[in-house]
């Protein structure tokens, strides 16, 4: 089984610190998607159980992957975090789309 990564279109988008956020992703001309999986880092780490809602789940309806709901995290404006979804796509190939999330402060000073 293969494996293609690639960054969404927009590659980079921005949250305010203590939004909570569902993003999703559509896998384009896929048929089927199945075993959805997302991972968040930050500074090279997996960041996951920091920012990400315990209990809830990734899911997939068609070709559009819903994560598990991404919170930007008090005290990281200025970080960035990189947002990995990942499914098995028409039963075939493993697909990986990548963004990145610019977290920035929820004060009026910025």
């Amino acid at each position: 089984m293969s494996v293609n990564e690639v960054w969404t279109e927009p590659s980079v988008v921005t949250m305010v610190e203590g939004e909570v956020i569902p993003w999703a992703v559509q896998f384009y001309g896929a048929d089927s998607l199945a075993s959805p999986v997302s991972t968040v880092w930050k500074d090279g780490q997996d960041y996951s159980a920091d920012v990400q809602l315990s209990g809830d789940s990734d899911s997939v309806v068609g070709d559009i992957m819903t994560l598990k709901k991404i919170t930007a995290k008090e005290g990281d404006a200025g970080s960035a975090y990189i947002v990995r979804a990942e499914v098995e796509v028409d039963g075939a190939s493993t697909e990986r789309r990548k963004f990145k999330i610019n977290v920035v402060s929820a004060s009026n000073d910025d």
